[in-house]
């Protein structure tokens, strides 16, 4: 007996720097909060592992799968929002630089007639073309970017609310196995 005592506590301590613990804190029903992209518990952020932990609790992995998905989905729409304002406010000034050429220029080139100054709009108006659909690649991809960022900030909100309103588990025990996608660890639950 004191052998087996003796060889799972070497066995603990050996894996102790490899494993982490996670602890989620008691709470009741309305103590919930999201923030960003992790769950508070009274204020207090919970780290990532933690976060899955709880959602696992509650729904098993297809929540946690879930909170994944909407997380990913508000990441990626944060991202299409800033590049597709980057890439409009690019289009514009790309398309505008040479509308304002041909406006120059039709000033120093109307001296030589007509011909002369279509010839240069057509030149601009192929350049502030390509300004255009550059612009509206890029209000394209930043209203998905919203779209995206909206709805999937919305349903992390609606997962953190259903939490909310089911309550915590009551039975208390010391769990080890996966505690996130890529780790292994104790948990505590009570």
């Amino acid at each position: 007996m004191k052998t087996k005592l003796l060889t799972l506590f070497l066995l603990l301590f050996a894996a102790a720097p490899v494993l982490r613990a996670q602890f989620v804190p008691d709470w009741e029903p309305g103590d919930l909060k999201k923030k960003g992209t992790k769950i508070a518990v009274r204020g207090e952020k919970l780290d990532k592992a933690s976060t899955y932990m709880l959602l696992e609790d509650f729904g098993g992995e297809e929540m946690s799968a879930k909170w994944r998905r909407d997380v990913h989905m508000r990441n990626w729409g944060i991202g299409l929002t800033a590049g597709g304002a980057a890439l409009t406010a690019f289009g514009m000034g790309y398309g505008g630089v040479y509308i304002l050429a041909g406006i120059v220029g039709t000033i120093f080139v109307a001296p030589f007639g007509k011909e002369a100054v279509d010839d240069l709009w057509k030149e601009v108006g192929e350049q502030a073309a390509v300004g255009n659909v550059i612009t509206v690649a890029g209000t394209v991809t930043g209203i998905t970017g919203i779209v995206l960022w909206a709805t999937g900030g919305r349903h992390l909100k609606k997962t953190v609310k259903h939490l909310n309103e089911v309550g915590r588990p009551t039975e208390s025990e010391i769990v080890f196995g996966p505690v996130a996608p890529d780790r292994m660890g104790f948990a505590y639950r009570f």
